[in-house]
């Protein structure tokens, strides 16, 4: 698995090609604050970077699986974003996320997409499954030449 390059429209780069976007989200911030924060992924769509031709003129979705991990503690007391098991994973493939037409996503529209959450140690098989689906559905993963 490699991190992409900082152009790239994704953020990670599997072995066998799968584009992965990761989107984050949390109940507390680093700073303290009233009520816990709303559970939002936004930026699903953006714009397509090349040195050759520059910046697409229209957003798209640019990944074939979008994770979206939510940081779930919900005291200060607890939070710590370094122990994973305080993230659950929700996973989808492209065209379930680009089927929802949005730019972004609530937590219950993520859970509708998705169903369960999947721990860390689950995330992997969920990635290649969506990445499966994504093939089969008209996804673009093509061949990786990337050394991990």
């Amino acid at each position: 698995m490699a991190r992409n390059t900082e152009w790239e429209a994704f953020d990670v780069l599997m072995p066998d090609g799968t584009r992965v976007e990761v989107k984050t989200s949390a109940h507390l911030q680093v700073w303290g604050q009233r009520r816990l924060s709303e559970i939002r992924f936004s930026r699903l769509r953006g714009r397509t970077w090349s040195p050759e031709a520059g910046e697409a003129t229209e957003q798209s979705y640019n990944a074939d699986v979008y994770v979206f991990a939510l940081h779930t503690a919900r005291t200060h007391a607890d939070y710590d974003p370094l122990d994973i098991g305080q993230w659950s994973f929700y996973v989808a493939s492209r065209a379930a996320v680009e089927g929802t037409g949005q730019a972004s996503l609530g937590i219950a529209s993520v859970r509708r997409l998705c169903g369960e959450p999947v721990t860390y140690e689950e995330l992997a098989g969920r990635i290649a499954t969506c990445a499966r689906s994504s093939l089969l559905t008209g996804g673009t993963i093509e061949a990786s030449t990337t050394d991990t």
